[in-house]
Parts: C-alpha cells; sequence; structure tokens
C-alpha cells in the first residue's frame, strides 16, 4: 500500500485505533491536543482509560517514545501497538492487514523500564539519563509475553 500521503503512518494508526474501539460500542476520541506525550486517544463511558497509540511500517517491534514518557504510562490505561502482519513486509491499513497488540499501559512501562536497566547494566550507563527512543524488539525475552496481548479486547473494560 501507498500510504497517503497527506498523513503519516502514526495518524494512521491513531484513527484505526478509534475506528476499532467505535465498532466494538466504546466511545473514543482523539485528544484535542495533537502535542499531547503519551496518550492519543480518551475512551469515555464507565471506567474511562486512555490509550496510546505506537505504529511501526515494516518492523516488528514498539517504540514506546523518550523515558519520561515511559514512566508515565499508568494503570488502567493501555498501548496500542499496531505493526504489520506476520509475513508481511509492511504494514496496510486499508486492506485490513495489520497485527495489533493491546497491552496494559503498566506491563510496557515496567516491561521496557526493566530492559532498559538490564541494558544499561550491561553497557555501564546510567537508565536515568538514558536519551534515546526506548524499543522492544521481537529479540527481546519479553517479546513472547506481549504476543499474548495479540487482539486482546478483553483485557478492556466492558463498555456500558
Amino acid at each position: 500500500m501507498a500510504l497517503r500521503a497527506d498523513r503519516s503512518i502514526g495518524d494512521q494508526g491513531e484513527q484505526q485505533a478509534v475506528a476499532l474501539l467505535v465498532e466494538r460500542g466504546y466511545l473514543a476520541e482523539l485528544f484535542g491536543n495533537r502535542n499531547n506525550p503519551i496518550y492519543d486517544i480518551q475512551v469515555g463511558g464507565r471506567g474511562p482509560f486512555r490509550i496510546s497509540v505506537k505504529t511501526s511500517r515494516t518492523k516488528q517491534q514498539v517504540c514506546l517514545g523518550k523515558l519520561n514518557s515511559v514512566k508515565q504510562l499508568a494503570h488502567g490505561d493501555f498501548v496500542f501497538a499496531f505493526m504489520p502482519a506476520i509475513g508481511t513486509s509492511q504494514i496496510d491499513f486499508d486492506a485490513g492487514s495489520f497485527r495489533l497488540l493491546i497491552i496494559p499501559a503498566e506491563q510496557a512501562r515496567e516491561d521496557t523500564l526493566e530492559l532498559l536497566n538490564s541494558y544499561c547494566q550491561r553497557k555501564g550507563f546510567d537508565a536515568e539519563t538514558f536519551s534515546s527512543y526506548l524499543l522492544v524488539k521481537k529479540k527481546h525475552d519479553v517479546w513472547d509475553r506481549w504476543s499474548e496481548f495479540e487482539n486482546a479486547w478483553q483485557f478492556l473494560p466492558e463498555f456500558k
């Protein structure tokens, strides 16, 4: 698929997430502040929660942002991680060819900080001053656990 020139892949992921949520009966809308560094979607109704949408165009990975953003992922919220469907080279929202992990935000935060601390210990860096984007890749130990979150709609609060 040729990606729409007028929208970035991240914007497409956010729109897809809202559409999937609405399709399942949730009241979902993008935050008005497009510069919100952590969350992209507010889901209303009984037990409101927020979603951080992460989209990878070509790889099986989740880029969670910088350390400060990862630390703010909160209990009760979620990370929606879109990536190419297994066996494809590029995500294609128009054809419905994508993989979606629905990761509880608290789990994403804890696992990512654990990976960062382990990496920094091995390299002799101070984790608190780490300034790169934090990626969770297929090669990391937590990936098997995260794979269990594929299409894990059952983790979202019920809508009423």
